[in-house]
């Protein structure tokens, strides 16, 4: 009988679907000291006031002398009576029958099988795990907020929105009273409660399609039993409506401007006012154009960057090399804009997607990605706009990976934190044949290598004692002017006394190095005259005796 008990409790077990956390009241479990069984008997006659009459013992565990136990209903507190029970100097060890549960990440969204690009299964024909991993990076987090409690914010700069989809969660101005016609909150938007428009100049957002369908992908509610998941399943998303046919760079930088304007805000007041945004996303842009030509476009990335928003921005939807031909915004050498690329269900760059080994950063998937669109309804879209979703989400999602030290660390230095999370981005994504000299990583996201990265590695890299000794301590923060002439200026950061060397690599892979003066730890100025370099556009890094820094596009130009 004893033995059926055994078998029947761990079939039990086996099968709970509790929540973490929860236990079964009225049950303790007890490892003796010895195997004697004289120890069970006795503790049943110690306790005996406490312990059920009609629920005997069940022996879970022989060589452990670990038995089951169910108390009377009487009790008032379990946890009170397992303290008490651990003082006896009979008992090795004591709990309750804690409930456990399946461990899956495989979120319960009803669509959520047709999502390639988060769990590629090889339906439809695609090529087995040729995904972003996002089922194993939500094992570590699902998003939201950081370990600090900041909620996180992404801030999509598009052509409209569905704001009440039952499956999106956007952000809301909370210090904004709608519709009074008042800026309540100071910061120089009136009305700004659900977003901005920057077209209408007013907190009106309009319906459409493709607003609606980035932002599901890189934020729809996860495991709600709705619709689908997004790479972040809890992130708030700030709508701003910042597109129009044509493009007009006034209007992408004065949305972008709303955007800077909420972080600051938020740094400033530490979190009452303003938006915690951690990352920016742009699917626009203007094909064959000239970075130089939008020299404020391309300089707004560094004052975001400054602030602690890294800024995913798609390239475009031609078979081109764009360090040749030129695009906007994807040929700016800001370090604190990630140029994304679109692969598809085979991991193989699609046909009609712009790529570039000096200015796209990696790929993702944007090929027939199944998201929301208006009228609380879902379909498939494609375009380098379906991939740069997925690089703004797992910027966020990576932070909300993050310990108390390093979300310290990124208020401290948000910069340097944006050029670490872009690093480490780049370094752990899943390497394609396909992406060789395409991109600088020659890879596609993996949202769990990224996120894992920053769970498991950033507090050891960046120091957790002294944070800033980090592995990457030499930063390279700026180059300037961008485009050059005949000479630049080169900002960089170091946790020590070196010989510093620059390294500029042209298109085709040729390098040149130019020493610089010995610097010192901290933040170093160095003006270069340039008697080398051609026009074109170049990778610049620093190298020491110990690391080389992270990679900034620059471009020269004496002409």
């Amino acid at each position: 009988m004893q033995k059926l008990q055994f078998i029947f409790l761990l079939l039990t077990i086996l099968c709970i679907q509790h929540i973490y956390a929860q236990y079964n009241s009225h049950q303790i479990i007890v490892m003796f000291k010895h195997t004697h069984s004289e120890l069970k008997a006795e503790f049943e006659k110690n306790y005996k006031v406490y312990l059920s009459d009609q629920t005997p013992a069940v022996l879970l565990s022989y060589d452990m002398n670990c038995w089951l136990f169910t108390t009377k209903e009487h009790i008032d507190s379990l946890k009170t009576f397992r303290d008490k029970v651990r003082s006896d100097k009979n008992i090795k060890a004591t709990q309750l029958n804690y409930n456990a549960a399946y461990r899956s990440s495989i979120p319960n969204d009803s669509l959520f099988n047709l999502q390639w690009n988060l769990r590629n299964t090889a339906q439809n024909g695609g090529l087995l795990d040729a995904d972003i991993s996002a089922t194993d990076a939500w094992d570590i987090t699902t998003g939201g907020i950081t370990c600090n409690g900041d909620t996180m914010v992404i801030a999509v700069i598009d052509g409209g929105f569905q704001l009440d989809h039952e499956d999106l969660n956007f952000w809301k101005n909370k210090n904004e009273i709608p519709n009074d016609g008042i800026d309540n909150d100071s910061n120089l938007y009136i009305d700004d409660y659900l977003g901005w428009n920057t077209l209408a100049g007013s907190g009106n957002i309009n319906i459409a399609v493709h607003g609606t369908h980035v932002a599901g992908i890189l934020g729809a509610k996860g495991n709600n039993q709705i619709g689908i998941a997004g790479v972040n399943w809890n992130v708030k998303i700030m709508a701003i409506r910042g597109t129009s046919s044509p493009i007009n760079d006034s209007i992408i930088i004065a949305s972008y401007g709303y955007v800077l304007r909420q972080r600051k805000l938020y740094n400033q007041s530490n979190g009452s006012k303003g938006a915690f945004v951690v990352a920016t996303n742009s699917s626009f842009g203007i094909n064959n154009a000239n970075a130089a030509d939008h020299q404020v476009w391309c300089e707004m990335y560094d004052s975001l960057g400054f602030a602690g928003i890294l800024n995913a921005a798609a390239t475009a939807n031609q078979s081109v090399d764009v360090d040749i031909s030129g695009d906007m915004p994807t040929t700016c050498t800001s370090p604190y804009m990630i140029a994304v690329t679109n692969t598809d269900n085979n991991d193989v760059l699609n046909t009609s997607a712009a790529f570039g080994n000096v200015s796209i950063d990696l790929a993702a998937p944007g090929t027939a990605i199944y998201s929301t669109i208006p009228n609380n309804n879902y379909n498939i879209n494609s375009g380098t706009s379906m991939a740069t979703p997925h690089v703004a989400g797992a910027v966020s999602l990576m932070l909300s990976a993050g310990s108390p030290a390093f979300i310290d660390y990124y208020k401290q230095y948000p910069a340097q934190t944006c050029l670490f999370l872009k690093s480490e981005m780049l370094n752990n994504v899943d390497h394609l044949s396909t992406l060789e000299n395409k991109c600088i990583s020659q890879g596609r996201l993996n949202l769990w290598g990224a996120v894992s990265s920053i769970k498991n590695t950033a507090d050891s890299l960046l120091g957790i004692e002294q944070l800033q000794n980090k592995k990457a301590a030499l930063h390279l923060i700026k180059s300037s002017p961008n485009p050059a002439t005949n000479y630049l200026s080169i900002v960089y950061d170091i946790n020590y006394d070196s010989e510093i060397t620059a390294i500029f690599s042209d298109i085709l892979g040729k390098q040149y190095e130019l020493n610089l003066v010995r610097s010192h730890s901290g933040l170093n100025q160095v003006s270069l005259q340039n008697e080398v370099l051609t026009n074109g556009m170049f990778l610049l890094q620093l190298k020491t005796n110990h690391e080389l820094s992270n990679t900034l596009k620059i471009v020269i130009n004496k002409d």
